[in-house]
């Protein structure tokens, strides 16, 4: 089975708003599809904070954990930071 897992952060509380990640993660969500490739597509949109992102992606692990993943195509887009590690950024960052 071939997973794809699409982020899209738009929403921020202390940081720019990023409307148009909503868009993007809508615009590779119909590219996926069209493949045909991905057997399941899982998207997490517009606002979510740093516990509820990480509760929706373990949500995805957990649901696939008896399942044998061949591929997963992840997607992120939103703000990020780099200091010595790369973090994805929530809305509450």
């Amino acid at each position: 089975m071939n997973v794809a897992l699409l982020i899209g952060i738009a929403g921020y509380e202390r940081l720019q708003s990023l409307p148009a990640c909503s868009n993007d993660v809508g615009c590779i969500k119909q590219i996926i599809q069209a493949t045909g490739k991905y057997d399941r597509v899982y998207t997490i949109e517009g606002q979510a904070s740093a516990v509820e992102l990480k509760d929706r992606v373990r949500g995805v692990a957990s649901e696939l954990q008896s399942a044998s993943v061949g591929e997963l195509f992840f997607y992120y887009t939103g703000h990020g930071h780099y200091s010595d590690e790369l973090y994805f950024c929530p809305s509450d960052f």
